[in-house]
């Protein structure tokens, strides 16, 4: 399957729609503003009218593919986007456009006698995720995240926004770097390669004036090589998201210029066709076997997961902290203690929707727990507590596992230094994975 996506785009931005990113899991540092629901709908108005609401419109404007549909705010970037001087707003919403249409868009609004003024409505760029940039005449410019999703192969990408430039629906946007993950889908794929592949972009660092720092993460398997594990895929399997194949990556470095029109690859940068990056030939990572500490049962865990049979002698504070047997997670960026038990229960049903499910283990760190919250759904439920321990903060999360007849309790323990609101949303992700990476089947 080749990867182009000139057109048909669906742009996925990871920053909170109302406030300025601070997502650490967003790979480009965003220049998101902060704004009030004054601002927000002084924005709104010029493109929706009597429909602009602090968040969104309740209509479409003029000229999208829907324009009964509703439109969301995403996020506002302001700078000088039509000349050096002017005074501009990039509006990016969802919503209003079809998926050849990116599924949302950007409001380019400029101030005129202290009032906003549309400008144009231009699809596909939804502008979260974005860095601005000065063009060669000091204009601003965008470097800008994205991702789109067909037939369940992903792909994130990298791409230029000058407003300058009149949008093209034919030739899409300008994207001068794209990665695709289709191994969440267990599907190989034809182009720019043969097989599965594993591919993400990692971070995007601006440390020098006209140069792009890529960070990525890439690894692939052949489809012969695929068809040997392929009873280990579990595509669309999972809740929240489909597990798929995990496979082994390896750190890739992309570099590129900007001259202030343009993005260019510099030499040496790893294997490109076009824009596309070329996974080297890695292995699939395979389910382990977790063993219970009185040898009663013996059961598959996460492939991503090492397991840590002596968690005192692990460098994690996590795992020597009193858990039984640790398992660190392949990256070792989820240092999680987990601890699997047995459970009664004599049907599917009474182990996955317990009345209520117990509360933390006292094998974990010691500390103050609270209940925290829950998340339902899939054929597991998920339950988390919080709590602190002299260093660090520790979450919890205990989730019902239905095998082979038998019901499990997987309890995971995660340790964050110097926790802080900015960063629960990624704790919860954490958690969420840790948790549903042990819905084998």
């Amino acid at each position: 399957m080749a990867r182009n996506l000139a057109a048909s785009l669906l742009v996925i931005v990871w920053s909170a729609p109302l406030a300025a990113t601070n997502d650490a899991s967003a790979p480009v540092p965003s220049d998101s503003a902060h704004t009030t629901a004054a601002e927000r709908l002084a924005l709104l108005q010029p493109a929706c009218g009597s429909s602009a609401q602090e968040n969104g419109c309740s209509s479409c404007p003029p000229g999208t593919d829907f324009p009964n549909d509703q439109l969301s705010l995403k996020g506002v970037i302001y700078g000088h986007f039509l000349d050096a001087h002017s005074d501009d707003a990039a509006a990016g919403f969802f919503g209003c456009e079809s998926h050849a249409s990116g599924f949302g868009g950007v409001l380019l609004l400029s101030r005129q006698n202290s009032a906003w003024k549309l400008v144009s409505v231009r699809p596909a760029s939804i502008v979260d995720d974005c860095k601005k940039l000065q063009g060669r005449d000091g204009h601003d410019v965008l470097i800008c995240f994205g991702q789109d999703q067909h037939q369940g192969i992903g792909s994130s990408f990298l791409y230029l926004l000058d407003f300058e430039r009149p949008w093209n629906q034919e030739e899409g946007l300008d994207i001068f770097l794209m990665v695709t993950n289709s191994a969440e889908a267990c599907v190989p794929i034809s182009s720019p390669q043969e097989g599965l592949v594993s591919e993400t972009i990692e971070r995007v660092l601006f440390s020098e004036p006209g140069r792009i720092v890529v960070e990525a993460r890439l690894g692939s398997i052949s489809s012969a090589r695929f068809k040997a594990v392929a009873s280990h895929c579990r595509a669309g399997d999972a809740t929240p998201y489909p597990l798929g194949l995990r496979l082994a990556t390896v750190a890739r470095t992309y570099a590129f210029s900007f001259d202030g029109r343009r993005v260019a690859p510099l030499l040496g940068n790893p294997p490109l066709v076009r824009n596309e990056t070329i996974a080297p030939e890695t292995h699939a990572l395979l389910p382990g076997l977790y063993t219970a500490p009185d040898g009663s049962f013996t059961i598959p865990v996460p492939y991503t997961f090492t397991i840590i049979r002596n968690p005192r002698s692990s460098p994690s504070s996590v795992c020597n902290a009193s858990a039984l047997v640790c398992l660190v997670d392949a990256d070792a960026k989820i240092p999680a203690a987990i601890e699997i038990s047995r459970i009664e229960a004599g049907s599917e049903t009474a182990c996955l929707r317990p009345e209520h499910l117990p509360g933390r283990s006292s094998h974990f760190v010691p500390g103050d727990y609270g209940y925290s919250g829950q998340l339902t759904g899939g054929p597991g439920r998920y339950e988390f507590w919080t709590g602190a321990s002299d260093d660090y903060q520790v979450d919890q999360s205990v989730n019902r596992v239905w095998h082979g007849r038998t019901c499990y309790q997987v309890a995971a323990n995660i340790a964050h230094k110097e926790n802080a609101v900015a960063n629960d949303d990624q704790i919860g992700q954490d958690l969420v994975r840790v948790a549903v990476e042990f819905r084998f089947r």
